[in-house]
């Protein structure tokens, strides 16, 4: 089918360039656009598909969140519990954070500038 579209000259030359830079020619440049926003539509109007497409990839990241933080989470109830315990004396706490820390100085730290660096670039949409 034939369709002639009247567009503003900066447009095509976007196109063009756009084109160009994915080895594709104009036609099939806009082809390729127009599908992607009908599908882009498509999902807006049927979340529920999304929400299905999107399930297992969900359901990944919590598995691994819960396992690479599973130890922490105990052991921050373990010291709730010790916090909580009548029973346990002040000189038994002192030994438990001296411990703690003592684990703390032994786990590799990030430090500031590091931290800073990778939230720099990670607003500018890279990695650390």
């Amino acid at each position: 089918m034939h369709f002639r579209l009247r567009i503003p000259e900066a447009l095509k030359n976007r196109i063009e360039a756009a084109a160009l830079a994915s080895r594709r020619s104009m036609t099939a440049e806009i082809i390729a656009r127009l599908e992607q926003s009908v599908e882009i539509d498509d999902l807006h109007e049927k979340p529920g598909e999304q929400a299905v497409l999107l399930a297992p990839l969900l359901q990944a990241v919590d598995e691994q969140l819960r396992q690479r933080f599973e130890p922490y989470i105990s052991s921050l109830n373990k010291a709730l519990e010790v916090a909580l315990d009548p029973s346990v004396t002040n000189e038994q706490r002192a030994e438990m954070r001296a411990g703690l820390a003592e684990a703390n100085s032994k786990t590799p730290q990030r430090s500031r500038k590091s931290t800073k660096a990778g939230a720099a670039a990670a607003s500018k949409g890279g990695r650390p």
